[in-house]
């Protein structure tokens, strides 16, 4: 009876805005159940998100190389952001496509250059120029010989103070 007579003090439009406020909470509790945690806290010297899978392997060095990449339709001169054993982020204008395969070079800091293959894991191409930083892509280093591996792991140990392999 009690929610009766407060049914009908608010009237029918105060009756309409608690049915949408109720419809929007379970709203928002379902899709909260259904999709993945996004979360994100700090742990010293790393961001994690919660619900996802780190998928690195390998500690990343933050060092800038120039990097040649071929295509069918050139030649595109970029430059690392960082880089790894098993990969690396790449700075340039005009990034390919997820999954692409290529040739690259990358110039090492005493002039001498890797000769790899990578493949490329995702880009930021489609997301306005006003929401990230670095225009680029990240890469996946999918054929290298031991020698460069070797090479790499000298360098991106050498950066972070440690070995890395």
């Amino acid at each position: 009876m009690r929610n009766l007579v407060l049914l009908l003090g608010v009237g029918l439009g105060g009756v309409l805005l608690i049915l949408t406020l109720k419809f929007i909470q379970s709203l928002m509790a379902y899709r909260s159940r259904s999709s993945q945690f996004n979360y994100r806290f700090a742990i010293p010297g790393k961001v994690v998100e919660i619900g996802k899978e780190e998928r690195r392997q390998h500690a990343r060095a933050l060092i800038r190389l120039p990097v040649s990449i071929e295509t069918a339709e050139g030649t595109i001169t970029a430059e690392t952001k960082d880089i790894s054993l098993g990969g690396a982020f790449i700075c340039c204008r005009t990034p390919l496509p997820p999954k692409e395969k290529f040739p690259l070079a990358l110039t090492l800091p005493h002039g001498d250059s890797l000769a790899l293959f990578a493949e490329v894991i995702w880009s930021n191409s489609s997301v306005p120029d006003e929401k990230i930083v670095n225009r680029g892509m990240g890469i996946r280093f999918v054929l290298i010989t031991d020698q460069d591996r070797e090479i790499l792991n000298d360098l991106v140990s050498t950066h972070l103070g440690r070995n890395v392999e």
